[in-house]
């Protein structure tokens, strides 16, 4: 997997960009450091606009990344050239296109092309910079590669009504894209479904001779009709747990036993969707959850599948944690897991059971009635998600592996450990705290400290300044973290392990049900 740092505070164009990238071996990354990532001047030359900038952004990287010299950095910056409003030394807007998008109204550019005798033809051009490493500049005797790409069109004659994709954001209301109509088409690429979209991408040429030389010189390879493949080592023929059920089952409970007594990892399906959502879309974005998900799922069923077996990947090759994997509702959800995963670990599939009236109860005792007000809001739920595919899964799955949760918890805990008890007797004896402190390996400390510490607000949606606090309440012998550093750790990239919440224009963090398991996983193994 090749690394490239892609320097921009703007999500939309990164998202864009893995999306170019989406079939070769790339890890676009953002900038670590918490901040600007580089300067870019107010001017109009294009060339010395590109110099400075891509200068400034190395000489920022240089202070704050080791081993600079062998990483990849990119930058792209896009322009537009109204044809009515430029000129041969000038155009227009041209590289400042983001300032004077912020200060125009259509309403008003479209009086002005009228007076300029409505030419409204338009160009949006594409420049991508990649800096390259030490080894390959000896190699091609260059710093960097130059890429550009542009596609012409038309400003529309009309402001359509837009809102952003829920799939893919760069196809939005706020960008050129909801006034570039391209040549050929009658409404703006922003309207324009993806197969027609990628059509006139501006940016995929440019994106595409980049991989073109990446994969000349050996350093990518196309990744379609791939997964990832990882060895573990099953000692103990431990299992993956993909438990089913309907709200209230008791798929949580069982998950949070397994994690508690017998080092399970706790993996919620819902939370992975949350995260496809936060990658696109950020926490404040006018698009609901709801309705990304939906249009997520028809576009590409394994998108949650897809999103864990990458987190399990991240891991490391080597660990033998054993894994339950609760919130699956769809059976080809379960068919693609079982494809593309393929680690060592026993699958099997469980499905919860409790009469509907319980399960109620269960609901609004804990407090999680979702807008149920009544048993038959309830039953409505029940048959949405049969229809969204639970019932098949619940025919699909064998008999013995149907666990009826009608009694008390402990009887419920007790009748699951007995069904289960060759996976489970070797987890009881073997898996000690150390095991998990070394196979688990997760990535940094400021991460640990921080699930740690929220585990003990586990209901509690707190901003940075309050998880900072809370990190030096918990660890004020070891640790001293102040609020940049978690703000920097937060702002770097979206997680599973957290729900997000805004309150009074601020973003709180509380646990996931995923953040949750690794948090006990960690806080038992550093007692």
């Amino acid at each position: 997997m090749l690394d490239i740092f892609f320097i921009s505070s703007n999500r939309t164009k990164i998202d864009h960009a893995k999306y170019l990238c989406r079939n070769f071996d790339i890890n676009i990354q953002r900038q670590k450091q918490y901040g600007i990532g580089y300067l870019e001047p107010r001017i109009q030359d294009r060339e010395k606009l590109l110099e400075k900038s891509i200068r400034d952004a190395i000489n920022r990287l240089k202070k704050v990344t080791d081993n600079f010299e062998n990483y990849f950095v990119l930058i792209e910056d896009t322009s537009v050239i109204i044809d009515a409003l430029s000129t041969s030394e000038k155009e227009f807007p041209g590289v400042d296109v983001k300032y004077w998008m912020a200060a125009t109204k259509f309403e008003d550019l479209d009086l002005l092309l009228k007076e300029k005798g409505n030419n409204r033809k338009v160009k949006v051009r594409s420049d991508l910079i990649l800096f390259l490493p030490k080894t390959l500049q000896v190699t091609v005797g260059k710093e960097f590669c130059h890429y550009v790409s542009y596609m012409e069109g038309y400003i529309s004659k009309c402001e359509f009504s837009i809102t952003t994709n829920e799939l893919y954001p760069w196809l939005n209301n706020r960008t050129f894209n909801k006034w570039f109509v391209p040549k050929g088409e009658k409404v703006p690429l922003s309207l324009l479904e993806i197969e027609r979209a990628n059509i006139y991408d501006f940016r995929k040429e440019a994106f595409d001779e980049m991989l073109v030389f990446l994969e000349s010189h050996g350093l990518i390879k196309s990744r379609i009709q791939r997964t990832f493949q990882y060895k573990q080592m099953n000692l103990f023929n431990l299992s993956l747990f993909i438990i089913c059920g309907q709200t209230c089952s008791g798929k949580t409970t069982i998950a949070e036993f397994l994690t508690y007594k017998f080092g399970f990892y706790h993996i919620e399906a819902s939370d992975f969707m949350y995260l496809s959502y936060y990658e696109k879309h950020g926490p404040f974005s006018d698009v609901r959850i709801g309705d990304f998900a939906k249009k997520a799922l028809l576009e590409n069923p394994s998108i949650v599948v897809d999103q864990i077996i990458s987190h399990l990947s991240k891991l490391k090759k080597s660990f033998t944690l054993p894994i339950v994997i609760s919130g699956f509702r769809d059976p080809q959800e379960i068919r693609s897991f079982k494809t593309k995963y393929l680690g060592d670990l026993d699958l099997i599939e469980i499905f919860v059971e409790a009469n509907q009236n319980l399960r109620f109860i269960r609901c609004i005792k804990r407090g999680r009635n979702d807008n149920f007000k009544s048993n038959e809001d309830f039953r409505l739920i029940d048959k949405q998600q049969d229809a969204m595919g639970l019932g098949k899964i619940r025919k699909q799955i064998q008999d013995e592996n149907i666990i009826i949760n009608e009694s008390t918890i402990n009887e419920y805990y007790k009748n699951f450990e007995t069904k289960y008890i060759e996976t489970l007797q070797f987890l009881n004896q073997n898996l000690s705290s150390d095991t998990v402190t070394s196979l688990l390996r997760t990535p940094s400390k400021l991460e640990h400290s921080i699930l740690i510490s929220m585990s003990k607000n586990r209901y509690e949606y707190l901003t940075t300044t309050q998880i900072a606090y809370l990190i030096n309440q918990t660890f004020s012998y070891k640790i001293k973290k102040g609020k940049d550093n978690v703000s920097r750790y937060f702002n770097y990239k979206y997680h599973p392990y957290f729900e997000i919440k805004i309150d009074n224009k601020k973003v709180k963090y509380r646990l996931s049900q995923t953040g949750y398991s690794l948090s006990q996983l960690l806080l038992h193994s550093y007692k």
